[in-house]
Order: structure tokens, then C-alpha cells, then sequence
């Protein structure tokens, strides 16, 4: 019969600590291309819409304030 092997409790606690180091910056690259895929989301919207602005109403407007209050696009100040 096989012998049964079973790993130290200070080797698991190793591996363990060695996939954390490992996953927590791809954790952190997910968050941060996350964050640039919807601040370039946000930016795509607002420059459609200030193209429409200018189309219909002959002129561009002044600040994301004024394509917010003219309803055409709910995009935020801030990056996200």
C-alpha cells in the first residue's frame, strides 16, 4: 500500500502566502484597467454628445455642466 504523504502545516501556510503575494498585484492591475476602461467609457459619451450639442445647437458647450444641464449626457467630473 501507498504511503500516505501529507505536507507540514509550515509548507501549506507557505504556498498559501506565496499565492496571495502573487494574486495581489493582478488584483490591483484589474482595478486600475477597470478604471481606465470606464473613464474612457465616460469620455467616448461625452465627446459624442458634445459632438450632438454642437450639431444642434451651432456652438459647443463650455463644460460638462452645460452637456449635463442640457440633457445630453449624465457624465461625472471626476475620474473615476
Amino acid at each position: 500500500m501507498l504511503a500516505r504523504m501529507a505536507l507540514p502545516l509550515g509548507a501549506v501556510a507557505v504556498i498559501l502566502i506565496l499565492i496571495v503575494l502573487i494574486q495581489i498585484p493582478m488584483l490591483r492591475s484589474a482595478q486600475r484597467r477597470s478604471k481606465y476602461n470606464r473613464a474612457a467609457g465616460e469620455t467616448e459619451t461625452a465627446v459624442t454628445q458634445a459632438t450632438r450639442y454642437a450639431r444642434d445647437k451651432n456652438t459647443y458647450p463650455a463644460s460638462l455642466k452645460v452637456l449635463r444641464e442640457s440633457g445630453y449626457a449624465n457624465v461625472p467630473d471626476q475620474d473615476p
